[in-house]
């Protein structure tokens, strides 16, 4: 009748029946347990209490009565009463320790909710200990500490989620292994980027563009075309800044390993290609002040490196660098190509055909180099790889150049460049 009444919400009626059958069988815990709930219900929980705790003395191993008593602890945020009395019913069941997973289980729950993170450790680490060494239960016990540790997941206390997987996924092993064992990653992840990416947005170290892919990686609302503009910001650093994308790589590895590893691939290859042009950078600065360079080949590397300009800037930049080797001795071209090609690699390898014929055309002439601009011209170059008609067959010159003019014209479709307005100074001709 107490229950109908209960179930009726009329829990005055319902409490004056509990209290007439305990005045009859004050040791029924089941008339205890059903009086407490009613007075839960009333919010009277110093009653509730006293009326729980007498259940649980009769009947120490009721489940329903001990979830009841902790859940009202709970609601109250009385944790240290809750952790005493959990820590009370361990035991209970004699040599059967596996029987006081429940027990465990709630602890690691009160642990969690009184940020005493350190014992809830404690307690996981306590159960995966007394697990019984039987598959089946080891996997239930994984499963159970599985799904809390999901559902820490989807609360973002990725701190959590690592200190119980990371002690689950040694215990259950299959498939439920590697659901643990992702659990786990992702987790370590996610904490890492929740930790350390807003110091490294706020990290002037860094240029802006590397940090763009971490943040693409984990943020979902993006607008449309923002990370293809990443990715061409990176692509101008890595062109125009080689040494800073380096520094920056560097920086994030060592200071911010965990989210660089989530772009790995992606930073190596950018590193690969900023190296790259780096050396090449390197490299140029040496050319640029090496006497032995004559000041056209150098203005032909330059023209190679060049970016920002379009084909009509191109061709005319080579028609201005074709008139000033037409004016150099073809020794010193001859000397300063062989250079290129033996100290300057990484240069003479963005076109090393235009080198070696170079080096071919000019070898052993002690000339000086006087065509006329008349007798050769731009309208010669022809980039279909065909040879102009228009050179003049008695100069060693002459002949010089029209090979030259002819690899100068390939030279114009060949855009590796990586210095935009720098060299593009030096190409007008300016002594730098």
């Amino acid at each position: 009748m107490g229950l109908a009444l209960s179930y009726n919400g009329e829990n005055d009626k319902a409490i004056k029946v509990f209290l007439e059958l305990l005045e009859n069988n004050e040791d029924n815990p089941i008339f205890n347990y059903n009086l407490a709930i009613e007075y839960i219900k009333k919010e009277e929980y110093i009653k509730a209490e006293k009326y729980l705790l007498k259940a649980n003395d009769l009947d120490s191993i009721n489940d329903a009565i001990i979830s009841s008593l902790i859940g009202l602890y709970i609601d109250r945020k009385k944790y240290k009463k809750a952790i005493m009395f959990l820590k009370s019913c361990i035991g209970k069941y004699g040599d059967d320790n596996f029987r006081d997973f429940i027990y465990y289980m709630k602890m690691i729950e009160v642990y969690i909710l009184s940020n005493e993170i350190d014992k809830m450790s404690d307690v996981v680490s306590e159960l995966v200990k007394i697990t019984p060494d039987d598959r089946d239960i080891k996997n239930h016990v994984s499963l159970e500490l599985g799904r809390l540790a999901s559902k820490l997941y989807d609360l973002n206390a990725f701190n959590l989620v690592i200190i119980i997987t990371e002690k689950v996924k040694k215990l259950c092993d299959g498939e439920l292994n590697e659901i643990i064992s992702s659990l786990y990653e992702a987790s370590v992840i996610k904490d890492e980027y929740y930790k350390n990416f807003p110091k490294l947005m706020e990290d002037d170290r860094i240029i802006g563009p590397l940090k763009g892919p971490i943040y693409y990686y984990f943020v979902e609302d993006i607008e449309d075309g923002d990370e293809e503009k990443n990715f061409d910001a990176i692509e101008s650093a890595m062109k125009n800044a080689p040494k800073d994308v380096i520094d920056s790589l560097k920086i994030m590895k060592k200071s911010y390993y965990k989210l660089y590893e989530v772009r790995k691939e992606l930073y190596e290859e950018i590193e690969k290609i900023a190296r790259k042009n780096y050396k090449l950078e390197e490299e140029y600065i040496k050319i640029k002040d090496d006497g032995d360079i004559t000041h056209g080949l150098k203005r032909l590397v330059a023209l190679w490196l060049a970016t920002g300009i379009s084909d009509y800037e191109r061709k005319k930049y080579a028609s201005d660098i074709l008139d000033e080797i037409n004016n150099e001795n073809i020794d010193r071209i001859n000397k300063a190509a062989r250079k290129i090609k033996n100290i300057y690699v990484n240069n003479y390898k963005l076109n090393p055909e235009i080198i070696d014929e170079l080096i071919k055309v000019s070898g052993g002439s002690t000339q000086s180099n006087n065509t006329s601009r008349n007798n050769y011209n731009t309208n010669n170059y022809n980039t279909n790889n065909s040879s102009s008609n228009n050179s003049t067959s008695n100069s060693s010159g002459g002949g010089c150049l029209a090979c030259i003019g002819f690899f100068i014209a390939i030279a114009l479709i060949a855009k590796t460049g990586i210095f935009g307005v720098f060299i593009a100074i030096f190409l007008l001709g300016l002594n730098l």
